[in-house]
């Protein structure tokens, strides 16, 4: 799975691209064929919010947290 992680607000760290690309490693063994996933990693003020784009053949899934 192809992944872009991308920091907003907040210092970039190896640890946490890592740590996102091998949670989604894990995602991309239920698919069949190859993904591309959008990771945006930011803070405000007190919040620390996660949102990510999954696009695959047929399958176009968003998450925020």
């Amino acid at each position: 799975m192809q992944t872009s992680v991308t920091f907003k607000n907040l210092d970039p760290s190896e640890n946490l691209k890592s740590y996102v690309t091998e949670k989604l490693d894990r995602f991309d063994r239920l698919l069949d064929n190859p993904a591309e996933a959008n990771v945006v990693l930011s803070v405000e003020k007190f919040r620390h919010i996660a949102e990510i784009n999954i696009i695959g053949d047929r399958l176009n899934i968003n998450g925020k947290e």
